[in-house]
């Protein structure tokens, strides 16, 4: 029983995060945008955070982990030798235009 509960209290929170992010991310990113301006900080830098996080997302909403990217998780399941991987790690390592891209993600997320 105590076990259904765990799920229902993280279900909960859950949809809470999910409802404040739907109804405040434009705002507050626009906000974010206009005080990096306004302060004269690097947006390049912001945005690719930005970017890795979405990224850890993705990660999580697809594998189920934390604190993994994609990218590294694709390059360890295809050494594993899964061919939809092996297919996955070719096309992102396309899209980043990095023939080592997944690989780099990995040795960085899993040797550190």
């Amino acid at each position: 029983m105590l076990f259904l509960e765990r799920d229902v209290i993280n279900f909960g929170l859950f949809l809470i995060a999910f409802i404040v992010l739907a109804i405040f991310w434009l705002p507050l990113l626009l906000i974010q945008i206009i005080r990096l301006k306004y302060r004269r900080d690097d947006l390049g830098e912001w945005f690719f955070n930005l970017a890795v996080s979405l990224d850890y997302l993705g990660a999580t909403l697809l594998y189920g982990t934390v604190g993994h990217t994609v990218s590294a998780i694709t390059y360890k399941k295809a050494t594993k030798g899964d061919k939809y991987h092996k297919v996955q790690m070719k096309i992102i390592n396309f899209l980043f235009r990095d023939d080592y891209h997944c690989e780099k993600a990995y040795e960085d997320e899993y040797n550190n």
